[in-house]
């Protein structure tokens, strides 16, 4: 994964000698080999480690995200009107509250590596 990352972050792709040719502000453009790309990029300045942690931290931020609304929506069918009528205020507030939990998943601290999940009432 991290290979995958690391070259479509900063590659132009495979050219017919099995190497990533890649462009910098300061060589121009350079081809080398597979093996020797990180090597390679780390040679050039570039913060390979940093690079994949920040990829790595918005594919994390996606998948929270794609489950997050997936809660909130199947929690929708709770807010229409003839089912939301037949809650106790109580129950409403429960709900109400969850679905601002879920809302707010993306502003704590921990994400998107260490996420709390809110339990549905």
């Amino acid at each position: 994964m991290k290979s995958d990352i690391l070259i479509r972050a900063v590659c132009k792709g495979l050219n017919k000698t099995r190497g990533v040719t890649i462009r910098t502000p300061e060589e121009g453009e350079q081809t080398v080999l597979i093996d020797d790309v990180e090597q390679s990029l780390s040679s050039l300045g570039f913060d390979v480690d940093a690079k994949y942690a920040e990829e790595l931290e918005l594919s994390q931020g996606a998948e929270v995200r794609v489950k997050r609304n997936a809660m909130l929506q199947e929690s929708d069918s709770i807010m229409h009107q003839d089912r939301w009528g037949n809650l106790t205020k109580a129950k409403q507030n429960e709900w109400i509250a969850y679905r601002q939990a879920l809302r707010d998943v993306t502003s704590q601290s921990g994400f998107p590596t260490s996420v709390s999940w809110p339990s549905k009432p």
